[in-house]
């Protein structure tokens, strides 16, 4: 689950905060696109953060 820093993040600054601080490629779960209409560079819409209690959930993948 990554926090945003900002409240108009998009899903590549989530995407990006997250492969930051794990060093693994990081990937908003489909929800989140779908919401974000598959536009990485759309801001999240609130609700979204809200039904995840303030965080988007990513999956990682690590080598």
């Amino acid at each position: 689950m990554v926090a945003p820093s900002a409240p108009l993040a998009t899903i590549a600054d989530i995407e990006k905060a997250a492969r930051s601080e794990t060093g693994c490629r990081a990937t908003a779960i489909d929800r989140v696109y779908q919401a974000a209409g598959s536009d990485r560079d759309v801001i999240v819409p609130s609700s979204v953060y809200r039904g995840f209690g303030g965080r988007i959930p990513v999956t990682l993948e690590c080598r």
